[in-house]
């Protein structure tokens, strides 16, 4: 039976796939930095060469763990648009998931932060608070 028990958890350990962090946010990211926008926060693949405006505001869609070290923005003239770029390039403003949807309409509206809130990608019938997860 021992020998049993240490092959299954070796077989375990041989297809365990490491767990991948990711933290989804909604609002806007202000560029303070002219940094890159690199495709992964592991390699600094740049296809486009794009950096950031300093100054612009981009949409925020995510941070690469609770503790940021890296913010996953959309950059809508850049291939592939979802692009990572370091903590200290600019400042993330959280957007509630509610702001602008207490119509329950799928009019688009302006965020604090100045981005369009549904998104184009969650516009399209949009039908207000009780289907945002």
């Amino acid at each position: 039976m021992p020998a049993a028990r240490t092959a299954f958890v070796i077989g375990l350990a041989l297809t365990a796939v490491p767990a991948v962090a990711f933290e989804p946010m909604q609002g806007c990211f202000v560029a303070r930095q002219a940094c890159e926008a690199s495709v992964s926060t592991r390699r600094l693949d740049n296809p486009g060469d794009i950096r950031l405006d300093p100054g612009r505001t981009y949409r925020l869609l995510g941070a690469n763990k609770a503790d940021a070290t890296h913010f996953e923005i959309e950059l809508p003239d850049a291939s592939p648009k979802a692009r990572w770029v370091e903590a200290g390039c600019g400042r993330p403003i959280r957007v509630p998931l509610w702001t602008g949807m207490a119509t329950g309409t799928s009019e688009v509206v302006m965020t604090p932060c100045g981005c369009p809130w549904p998104p184009r990608s969650l516009s399209a019938g949009f039908a207000g608070p009780a289907r945002a997860h």
